[in-house]
């Protein structure tokens, strides 16, 4: 059966956001000692959102600074992330320090508008 469901990718993204705070929960309540947390990146300046942003520029036929103009438009910190910025949040809940954080749906993403990427 087809649902010709348009964005499946909103259904895996909604998924594992709820199947890692599930198994936060579980093991927790199990008295395991682990931390459980979804990291979820908004815009970070990498190869990959140039290349989203050229090609929305050319199936849109708009410049690409137009293009990375709307793009920066939704994120509040008024510029996209840097790699090493998603790394070092990362690096944080690995560690000691984090020993207690666990069940979060964690958006790294400059205060970007919910539901923007």
């Amino acid at each position: 059966m087809d649902l010709n469901i348009r964005n499946r990718n909103a259904i895996v993204c909604g998924a594992s956001r709820g199947l890692g705070r599930a198994c936060a929960l579980a093991l927790a309540e199990d008295g395991v000692n682990v931390t459980i947390n979804n990291l979820l990146p908004g815009s970070f300046e990498t190869d990959r959102l140039t290349s989203v942003i050229a090609t929305q520029s050319n199936s849109t036929g708009r410049s690409v600074d137009a293009v990375r103009r709307d793009w920066l438009e939704r994120v509040l910190a008024g510029r996209f992330g840097q790699p090493d910025e998603f790394g070092r949040t990362c690096a944080f809940l690995c560690s000691d320090h984090a020993g207690f954080i666990s069940g979060l749906n964690l958006l790294i993403g400059g205060a970007a508008y919910p539901g923007t990427f």
